[in-house]
């Protein structure tokens, strides 16, 4: 359970945070622990707290001016996706032994499942 204890004290941590700080404190972060710092490309945030557009495969298109409205980001499933691998626990099993109780919680153990369990 060290695992998650130290998740959440990072999600507690980070909440308190304003954006940009959140973004600093993940880059420093992603630098001292992940080897090569080899994460996908994360938007900027402006100091209003809006992403900045930058390239990358999930970006979201800029609003029209004229019109207003926001526009909406459409996210799929990866059909070669695999939640139940072989000799390894699936993703509902992980999810209940971990039994994340709020959604920073529910994110971080399903992004320490994909990166731990699943094949890139």
């Amino acid at each position: 359970m060290e695992e998650i204890d130290a998740m959440q004290s990072v999600a507690v941590s980070l909440e308190k945070l304003p954006p940009d700080a959140q973004q600093r404190v993940l880059a420093w972060a992603i630098s001292k622990f992940v080897p090569g710092g080899a994460l996908p490309i994360m938007p900027q945030v402006a100091p209003n707290g809006n992403p900045e557009q930058k390239s990358g495969k999930a970006e979201a298109k800029p609003k029209s001016a004229k019109s207003g409205k926001k526009t909406k980001t459409t996210i799929s499933m990866d059909k070669n996706l695999n939640l139940v691998p072989s000799g390894k626990p699936s993703a509902m099993d992980f999810q209940k032994e971990k039994a994340p109780s709020n959604a920073p919680q529910k994110c971080v153990v399903a992004a320490y499942y994909l990166r731990e369990f699943t094949e890139a």
